[in-house]
């Protein structure tokens, strides 16, 4: 295994880091006797291109030579500082990478509140995120809709 290599991630390494996102999920989903979700990623989210704009001090991707291995995102607004992800892809796992991304994306200070969503049999990452302090608070209900009887909303501009 190469030397890992932290790096702010840029706007162009997104779609990488994207789809090691996606990776990752349907790893653990497989893990945990789940359907992996079919997802196709051929272009970065606009949404997430926005945050990294945004946030750039708090996006950063983990490198093993050129391949992105990990990957975290941090969204900061006045005091509130939100983990919007933190993957690591399965064969680099359990080597300090994501406990690294974490503390190169995180924020503290006085009156500082921090957040983050994780799925519930994620144990290993709830490990982590404990030892950041961030302890589980409630459950968010799954919930799905059929897109066919969604009424689509008009564009704000």
């Amino acid at each position: 295994m190469n030397k890992i290599i932290y790096r702010k991630c840029k706007t162009k390494k997104l779609l990488p880091a994207i789809r090691l996102m996606s990776a990752s999920i349907n790893h653990l989903r497989r893990q945990t006797g789940k359907e992996p979700f079919r997802w196709q990623i051929n272009e970065t989210p606009p949404f997430v291109v926005h945050l990294q704009k945004t946030d750039s001090d708090t996006f950063y991707c983990a490198y093993s030579g050129d391949r992105i291995v990990g990957f975290a995102g941090a969204i900061v607004r006045g005091r509130q500082w939100h983990l919007a992800w933190l993957f690591v892809h399965p064969k680099y796992q359990d080597k300090g990478i994501g406990r690294k991304l974490l503390d190169k994306v995180w924020r503290d200070g006085r009156n500082m509140t921090h957040s983050l969503c994780t799925f519930a049999f994620n144990t290993q990452a709830i490990g982590l995120y404990s030892k950041f302090g961030m302890a589980p608070l409630s459950s968010l209900p799954w919930m799905k809709a059929d897109p066919a009887k969604m009424k689509p909303i008009k564009a704000t501009g």
